[in-house]
């Protein structure tokens, strides 16, 4: 099998026992996992119930091979987690056939929640991904003594002009300034649309002035903007900055709060500005 695979571009590497195998499924990361599921000295319906149930294999597509073509089999194989089952002996062809067929299904699977991860007006990453990353991150970075800096960020007065000029003029002004975190923030930085005009920012291994330097940029080239369709129009943004959490709380709720005190003391004082978190 691993010769005639490779003539087709598909590298094989193998295990031989039920431990072997979860451990170089979750080392390797393959694209599909071919499982014997009648393999001698374990069975191959316990490993592949362990293989769903690991956070780093369960999105991995699984094709079941048995000596069995019993539906009974193919039945639990599915209901377990296969996402295809080939009965032995098999065709090579057929077999090389589903293996693509497998990675194809899988990267349409990514695709797809990728899309769903992605706010649809402008782009970026939407609260869904957020929390999940900000939590994350943040574990990360306590684990490994590192940097990690949060920010919150609303326009100002957004609702004003919406009702001043309409909600399609609006939509172009959060475009807008979509492109203007794409331009300001470095690469490994992640920016989020929060909800409606509000927008969070999460800046790993990064130390305080660096997190304020990059929100100093989008404020200053926003609010020096010039809107073709209203010129006399100027659009401000207000920031709230952390990288602790409120009350030195490490829960992403925590610092969520902290930053949200920061940008509540930013528009209280006059808004467009870049307030960082003092403590309680």
């Amino acid at each position: 099998m691993t010769s005639t695979l490779a003539q087709d571009g598909i590298r094989l590497v193998s295990a031989y026992s039920e431990r072997a195998g979860i451990e170089l499924a979750t080392t390797s990361f393959p694209d599909v996992i071919l499982l014997d599921i009648c393999s001698s000295g374990s069975d191959g319906f316990d490993t592949l119930r362990i293989l769903r149930e690991n956070e780093k294999t369960k999105s991995i597509p699984l094709i079941g091979l048995s000596g069995s073509s019993s539906n009974p089999d193919r039945v639990r194989a599915f209901g377990v987690g296969a996402m295809d089952f080939i009965a032995k002996p098999f065709d090579i062809n057929e077999l090389m056939a589903r293996i693509h067929n497998a990675i194809n299904v899988a990267k349409m699977m990514q695709l797809l929640e990728h899309k769903a991860q992605l706010d649809g007006l402008t782009g970026l990453w939407n609260r869904a991904y957020f929390d999940t990353r900000f939590a994350n991150e943040l574990n990360r970075a306590q684990s490994n003594n590192m940097n990690v800096g949060l920010a919150l960020c609303d326009l100002d007065h957004f609702k004003k002009l919406n009702d001043s000029f309409g909600h399609p003029f609006g939509d172009l002004v959060l475009q807008a300034f979509a492109r203007v975190i794409r331009r300001e923030l470095d690469e490994e930085d992640i920016a989020c649309r929060y909800g409606g005009e509000e927008f969070a920012f999460i800046f790993p291994e990064k130390e305080l002035k660096a997190v304020t330097d990059a929100c100093e940029r989008m404020r200053t080239v926003v609010a020096s903007r010039v809107w073709r369709a209203h010129p006399d129009l100027r659009v401000t943004a207000s920031f709230g900055v952390t990288t602790y959490g409120l009350g030195s709380n490490s829960t992403p709720a925590s610092w969520l709060a902290a930053a949200d005190q920061a940008l509540y003391r930013a528009k209280s004082s006059g808004r467009d500005r870049v307030q960082v978190f003092e403590g309680n």
